[in-house]
């Protein structure tokens, strides 16, 4: 799809320094397998720009393809176990600045909005960059099942890249955005909460690792942070998903959601900690289903 404007404006304009946005009016075919994990996608993505000279023939913004190689060499990966990850689609969460614990992060792991999937986001806080605004920049690939792909820009708080040529197109990357900025804030606070219920370790590779890297000319190996339930949450994610198939009697999904504690009666300290109210069944027997629309 094609995006009325080539230039960004205001604050992300900034940010990017005026030129992230390739010249979609040129077109490019790249025939990336969707299989990959979304930090391989975006690495194969980059190859084969390089490997097809398109940045040299003017296909591709040298500045967009500089943007994602920065993105992700400065950034720390979050690993996810996909247990979790349902039950992080269905949290609720609060869309407000707050400081990342690094200046870029990629979630590697895959998202649904209707036919879409989304290969993983990379969360750019704009307090560490020349923006310097207390706002994140959001970028994912979003593929459909049929093939065909497009990257997503937006921000958490802001959102001034909003049309696109095709009305449709415009209407799906609202609902996409909205689900990447509430995923965004959700990631985070896991991270950032330290869950009794989770386990989270933090990987980072040697000096010589990453000087051996730079040596070969190769983007460095980011730190990872694993999500892992601990073996009692296993269970609990177990019976959550069973009540979910079983055909009898009345009850309904309550929604989990992040509470924070932002007033100013509250200490640093517990404004600090946000607290994970996990989603639940109530009642009993029948799974009484809110009517949801897809986007197609």
């Amino acid at each position: 799809m094609e995006i009325k404007d080539n230039i960004l404006t205001g604050k992300i304009s900034k940010f990017f320094e005026g030129y992230i946005v390739p010249d979609t009016t040129k077109g490019f075919d790249l025939r990336i397998d969707a299989r990959l994990k979304p930090y391989d996608y975006f690495l194969d993505y980059l190859r084969q720009i390089n490997q097809k000279h398109l940045i040299a023939s003017g296909t591709v913004s040298s500045g967009f393809v500089r943007t994602i190689e920065r993105a992700m060499e400065n950034s720390e990966v979050i690993e996810v176990d996909k247990r979790l990850v349902s039950m992080l689609e269905q949290t609720d969460n609060e869309l407000f600045y707050r400081p990342l614990f690094f200046e870029t992060i990629f979630i590697n792991t895959e998202f649904h909005v209707g036919n879409y999937t989304l290969k993983g986001m990379f969360l750019l806080d704009g307090m560490e960059y020349s923006a310097k605004v207390e706002d994140w920049f959001l970028i994912s690939s979003a593929v459909h099942k049929d093939g065909h792909g497009i990257f997503i820009f937006t921000q958490l708080l802001d959102d001034p890249f909003q049309e696109y040529k095709d009305p449709e197109m415009t209407k799906i990357a609202q609902e996409i955005k909205k689900h990447m900025r509430s995923m965004a804030c959700t990631f985070v606070d896991l991270v950032m909460m330290n869950d009794t219920d989770l386990d989270i370790v933090t990987i980072k590779p040697t000096k010589h690792q990453q000087d051996k890297r730079e040596r070969n000319g190769r983007i460095k190996i980011p730190t990872r942070v694993y999500i892992r339930p601990k073996k009692h949450f296993i269970k609990y994610l177990e019976e959550y998903f069973a009540a979910e198939a079983k055909p009898f009697s009345h009850r309904f999904r309550v929604r989990g959601y992040i509470r924070h504690y932002r007033d100013d009666r509250y200490s640093e300290k517990r404004k600090s900690k946000p607290q994970f109210i996990k989603p639940f069944y109530k009642g009993q027997g029948l799974l009484i289903q809110k009517k949801r629309y897809k986007v197609m």
